[in-house]
C-alpha cells in the first residue's frame, strides 16, 4: 500500500510512505472516530478458489516513520467495508 500526496501547486504526486500488505488490496476504508485504523479488502486465489478477506490494520507512528500492524481478521459476514458508528454533527 502507498500513501501519496499530491502536491497541487507543481502538480506533482509524491510517495510519502509504503507499506507492505501480502495480497493485492481491492479496497480500503479509515475509521471515522480513529484515523490510525484501517480496514483492507483483498482477494486470496488458492488453486481455483478466491476468497474474499478483510483485516483490520493499526498504523502508529508520524507520516514519514510509521508502520502497519495487523490488529485482527475480520469475519466473512462483516467483509462490506463499513465503519458504523453514531453520527457526527456538521
Amino acid at each position: 500500500m502507498h500513501v501519496i500526496e499530491l502536491n497541487e501547486e507543481d502538480e506533482e504526486i509524491v510517495c510519502v510512505n509504503v507499506y507492505p500488505h501480502s495480497n493485492a488490496v481491492t479496497c480500503i476504508a479509515a475509521s471515522p472516530a480513529d484515523e490510525s485504523l484501517l480496514l483492507t479488502s483483498y482477494l486470496v486465489v488458492a488453486g481455483a478458489t478466491a476468497t474474499n478477506k478483510t483485516t483490520l490494520l493499526r498504523l502508529s507512528g508520524d507520516e514519514v516513520n510509521s508502520s502497519l500492524s495487523v490488529v485482527s481478521g475480520v469475519p466473512a459476514a462483516a467483509a462490506p467495508l463499513l465503519w458504523a458508528g453514531p453520527a457526527r454533527a456538521h
